[in-house]
């Protein structure tokens, strides 16, 4: 593998090219460019519901809203194909790479049970499907010398199903609410030397290329948004077709947010999820410059009081400590009241309440589990 260092000062970053910024995506910020002609569906909104996992209600939205543009109108018939039918009826798996489609029909059946009935928990489904499908499977090339139950499953054999067909993988494992499947075809080992708020973390990051199944939040969302990285104790990951990696959004969005966590990792070892992106979303807002108001307009509309969703939950944490602190409200819902703040007063906020958090952390001490409520 390739190996190339890079040092990046995150707060003297200037930004090198624009591009509009409408959402975020669990483990962290994705991208959709929205056309001019949409005048009626609230994309926010709209990919805000995906991103918990509920179709219901933006079907809700699709049978309700009078459609006027062609955006709207070849949105509102891919979406409705995706998930008002018995059936998915797109092309979801008309893929370039085909080897894991079994796999990944197993996960696509579980997803859409999931996000249009989100009162019932599928997961217990999925398992059984997936262990079924892995037995048989081994049953016809034996990729596998493990004995097949769900506890070997999470620990080898699923790995070395998806490792015979010469394919790289996360571990098994949920998104939110979701198990997930994140599987890519090439990699390259990469270090960069990050500067955050009150320290410097030198990682490095696996570039991930040519992406088979791009998970549960892609299908959500008809493609425009997935993850666009992840970090473990040990390194960084990086799905480079989320960013242009010369801008704002990669180097604060992805390098500070996910060096945070990096960090986090080192110093809380045992910190929640709902808690390490409270604190990574804190250090985007402290870092964000053209971007800084798009961001914050996302994190309201995907803001949802649930700690069973780390994203949206921190979203919500973030946004109500930050309109405390500026505008003495509870949570400020309004962009333009946001906008009337200057960047520098929010990038101050955010700073405060960053080292606020985690001079309480330290009080606590190392196992430190949870912090915000």
């Amino acid at each position: 593998m390739q190996k190339n260092t890079k040092i990046i000062d995150m707060k003297n970053f200037k930004m090198i090219q624009f591009c509009l910024i409408l959402f975020l995506i669990n483990l962290n910020i994705y991208l959709f460019s929205q056309k001019a002609d949409s005048t009626v569906l609230n994309y926010n909104m709209i990919f805000g519901y995906a991103l918990n996992a509920n179709v219901q209600e933006i079907l809700k939205i699709l049978d309700t809203t009078k459609i006027i543009s062609e955006q709207d109108r070849k949105f509102k018939l891919k979406f409705e194909n995706r998930f008002k039918y018995e059936s998915d009826k797109t092309n979801y798996f008309l893929k370039s790479d085909t080897s894991l489609n079994q796999l990944n029909r197993i996960f696509q059946d579980y997803w859409r049970k999931s996000m249009l009935d989100n009162k019932t928990n599928y997961d217990k489904y999925f398992e059984k499907k997936l262990i079924s499908f892995l037995k048989s499977e081994n049953q016809k090339t034996k990729f596998t010398n493990h004995k097949i139950t769900r506890k070997t499953i999470i620990k080898d054999v699923y790995q070395s199903y998806i490792g015979s067909k010469g394919i790289h993988a996360t571990n098994i494992g949920k998104t939110g609410n979701l198990y997930d499947l994140l599987a890519w075809k090439n990699e390259t080992d990469t270090i960069y030397t990050i500067v955050l708020i009150n320290d410097t973390a030198k990682v490095h990051i696996l570039m991930m290329k040519e992406f088979v199944s791009l998970g549960w939040e892609e299908y959500a969302t008809l493609g425009a948004a997935f993850p666009g990285g992840w970090t473990t104790s040990e390194k960084l990951f990086c799905v480079c077709q989320s960013y242009d990696l010369n801008s704002e959004t990669f180097l604060v969005n992805y390098l500070s947010h996910e060096g945070q966590h990096f960090l986090d990792y080192e110093h809380f070892p045992k910190l929640s999820s709902n808690d390490m992106e409270y604190r990574a979303k804190l250090i985007e807002l402290y870092l964000y410059d053209k971007e800084l108001y798009n961001y914050i307009n996302f994190f309201i509309n995907n803001a949802n009081y649930d700690k069973n969703n780390s994203h949206p939950y921190a979203d919500y944490c973030l946004i109500r400590d930050m309109s405390r602190e500026l505008f003495h409200t509870e949570f400020e819902k309004d962009i333009e009241k946001w906008k009337s703040k200057s960047k520098d007063d929010i990038h101050k906020t955010a700073k405060y309440l960053f080292l606020k958090n985690t001079e309480s952390l330290n009080k606590i001490g190392k196992n430190v589990k949870e912090f915000i409520k």
